[in-house]
């Protein structure tokens, strides 16, 4: 599973990158600060055992996306980020048609072999479990598979530095 200071780094560094130029640019730059903030809030309800506050933080995130102009790559990691966090809320709240929906939400903005999607599928999967659709948790768990084993491929594939 994907960790908080992960995310953290990889919205911070399209923060950057969206600040290189122009007042598009700008405004994209706003909404990802404004992403960083509600995830950043939403850790801190977390701390305090504020399950809702930490819900509707995020729930506001996913709600104010369609506003901004942002590179659709960037948009798309920012809000299945969420989404993952939604679906893992609604699953330890024992709420399994949210997760799925969260989660299917998550997905709907393009699939791809990458961390967002392999988590969004591991939710899903969950989901699928506690509804007792073994179809589909065997089918997300197994997308899940396939796409973690090739990230770890090109990992190890890559030299150490």
């Amino acid at each position: 599973m994907i960790t908080r200071p992960f995310c953290a780094a990889v919205l911070g560094t399209l923060v950057a990158f969206s600040c290189a130029s122009g007042p598009r640019s700008r405004e994209a730059a706003a909404w990802l600060r404004d992403a960083v903030r509600a995830h950043r809030a939403a850790d801190e309800a977390l701390a305090r055992r504020d399950r809702e506050a930490a819900y509707a933080t995020l729930v506001g995130l996913v709600g104010t996306a369609e506003r901004f102009a942002t590179e659709r790559g960037d948009k798309r990691a920012v809000l299945m980020d969420a989404y993952f966090r939604l679906a893992e809320m609604a699953l330890a709240a024992k709420n399994a048609p949210a997760a799925l929906l969260w989660s299917s939400r998550g997905l709907k903005l393009g699939a791809a072999n990458d961390v967002f999607s392999a988590n969004l599928l591991i939710a899903k999967g969950h989901a699928a479990v506690a509804l007792g659709d073994d179809a589909l948790a065997s089918e997300s768990f197994h997308r899940a598979l396939v796409i973690n084993d090739a990230l770890l491929a090109v990992a190890l594939a890559e030299p150490a530095q």
